[in-house]
């Protein structure tokens, strides 16, 4: 067994918390080491959300191209092919990961392949493919170890025909149909796929609506549209067991008082993530619910130790790559701490849906006096445009001040219209300052905009029954104010 020279900072795992953390950690002057046992990337880049993405910007120009007709565009239709859709997705992730091989390269990081195992504060051992080992020391450690799907304690979970979001992205042929087990992110985004891709989709999930985090009206919206473009979605259910069929799979569930028996060509288990802890030794961690419990500057409580991303139980790439931008400043002696208070999140199901902040129930549940705005994209000319006219941007404010607590959109490229809204929150704007801001037209950008009128009653392209005052002690408009 060898031993490297000391380095400064020691990172376990190469996804977006890891990768990210170990160039931060060149950039303030370190010597770094990333250990990583597979793909540089991580779960995200490899198996999670960039090849899912590439697969449904597929499905989105399959689905462009069936509206032809709609835009005065004439042709011999369209087919998929599946194995060059594929092939695509392969391509682009092949692409990023040597793009992060080449971040590692040209910041001087060490990368060494192999199984990681803490041994104590700031001592790795990393064992290769081939059986060596060496041992690795350093003044400060990141763990950055990720998660992987749950397994869940379900009779017949093992059953031939049953898989999870990471095998469904690289199968041999499309099923005819699918039961998606669970309505979250996951699920949702891959019942979407599955359904342009023209499989018969079943989505059952245990909680009384779809995407139980996101915004009520949000959710709501999304399932009527799901429902009508032919997803059938199962609310309340509660599996009991998964048997397999002669070349099926049959899911046995309780929807209410009701026995049901489904049945399909594939089961997609999309149901949470548990963290990958094995390599983390005999540390003193704290956990909670199987996660690792940190301070907001991502300390573990022992000293020289940090966690980052899924393994503190996240979920979100672009949070994994914030936090370990704090604990590589942290351990580097650079003061900093995470602001989770402007956190987006996006699904790309069809439409989009975005948010940041709080629902207008969990704003409620706080105490805020809440005002809402909205603003349809029925009545966005460039929505129109596009034959995108479906869904809403929705704001949610402090009634007296007008501070922004949460903007929710369903709708076109609601995951980059979201990023006005994350800026506006990190800020401090109020829905006022967004209403006031001159946004350019034709855009989808509009509608945050308008929404953003509409919490003070003062939305140009929305008919309201009586106009609401604008509160005392706001900014006037420009148009307010005397020449």
């Amino acid at each position: 067994m060898g031993t490297s020279k000391p380095y400064d900072l020691l990172v376990l795992g190469g996804g977006p918390g890891g990768y990210v953390a170990a160039v931060r950690g060149a950039q303030l002057g370190a010597r770094v080491a990333l250990i990583e046992r597979d793909a540089l990337g991580g779960t995200c880049l490899n198996r999670g959300c960039i090849p899912t993405k590439a697969l449904i910007e597929s499905a989105r120009v399959l689905s462009l191209s069936r509206k032809m007709n709609a835009f005065g565009v004439e042709g011999a239709g369209t087919r998929l092919n599946y194995p060059a859709v594929i092939r695509r997705k392969e391509q682009i992730v092949s692409r990023l990961a040597d793009g992060v091989e080449g971040l590692m390269r040209g910041n001087g990081i060490d990368v060494h392949r192999g199984n990681g195992m803490v041994l104590s504060p700031g001592c790795v051992k990393v064992q290769d493919r081939q059986g060596g080992e060496v041992t690795l020391e350093g003044g400060k450690i990141i763990l950055a170890t990720g998660s992987r799907p749950a397994r869940l304690k379900l009779p017949g979970i093992d059953s031939p025909g049953v898989v999870f979001g990471e095998e469904a992205l690289s199968l041999a042929e499309l099923p005819g149909s699918v039961i998606i087990i669970g309505g979250g992110v996951i699920g949702v985004e891959f019942a979407c796929l599955y359904k342009e891709f023209g499989c018969q989709v079943v989505i059952v999930e245990m909680e009384n609506r779809i995407l139980p985090r996101e915004d009520r009206e949000i959710s709501a919206h999304l399932q009527k549209r799901l429902s009508k473009d032919g997803i059938a979605v199962l609310t309340g259910a509660c599996i009991e067991s998964i048997e397999g069929e002669r070349g099926a799979v049959g899911v046995i569930l309780r929807h209410g008082s009701e026995s049901m028996r489904l049945s399909a060509a594939l089961a997609l288990v999309a149901v949470g993530r548990a963290a990958n802890v094995e390599a983390l030794g005999n540390l003193p961690l704290r956990y909670d619910r199987g996660f690792v419990v940190t301070n907001a500057r991502m300390e573990t409580g022992i000293s020289g130790v940090f966690a980052v991303g899924d393994l503190r139980g996240g979920m979100l790439a672009h949070v994994a790559s914030a936090e370990g931008i704090v604990a590589a400043g942290n351990a580097l002696g650079h003061e900093t701490v995470m602001d989770y208070r402007s956190v987006p999140g996006c699904v790309f199901s069809s439409p989009e849906l975005a948010s940041v902040g709080l629902s207008e129930e969990e704003a409620g549940k706080k105490g805020y006096e809440v005002e809402v705005g909205r603003f349809s994209f029925a009545a966005s000319g460039r929505a129109l445009a596009m034959e995108e006219g479906d869904g809403f941007v929705k704001i949610v404010s402090e009634k007296s001040i007008g501070e922004i607590l949460g903007v929710h959109i369903i709708g076109p490229h609601a995951s980059d219209l979201i990023g006005e809204a994350v800026l506006a929150m990190k800020l401090e704007a109020t829905a006022e300052e967004l209403a006031r801001t001159i946004h350019p037209h034709p855009t989808l950008t509009e509608a945050v905009m308008e929404a953003g009128a509409d919490t003070l009653g003062e939305a140009i392209h929305v008919l309201r029954r009586k106009r609401q005052p604008v509160l005392a002690g706001r900014l006037r408009s420009t148009v307010e104010q005397p020449v």
